[in-house]
């Protein structure tokens, strides 16, 4: 006898990874952003508009694949803005 109600992995599965796409960037947001201050190093500008960047897509990855998990664009956003990011925050 089955006690467990079923998972469906496949509907979660997408919004995990948009979440945790969203908690990579954040951090790594904090660690340029702050870190850099820390060492001693000039504010950049580049860099706040390259976090700024990457935090929008993620977190609106994260939303639109928890909504839908088959959405085109959250996936599009989920691949292409946190690669953007690091790129240009972190090429100092």
């Amino acid at each position: 006898m089955e006690v467990g109600l079923p998972i469906n992995r496949r509907a979660w599965s997408s919004a995990v990874v948009g979440w945790a796409s969203l908690v990579v960037v954040v951090a790594l947001v904090t660690y340029t952003l702050i870190g850099a201050r820390l060492d001693g190093q000039a504010n950049d500008p580049h860099a706040w508009a390259g976090a700024t960047t990457g935090l929008f897509g993620a977190g609106l990855a994260a939303v639109l694949l928890t909504r839908s998990p088959r959405h085109p664009i959250g996936w599009l956003f989920l691949a292409a803005c946190p690669r953007r990011w690091p790129s240009s925050a972190t090429s100092r």
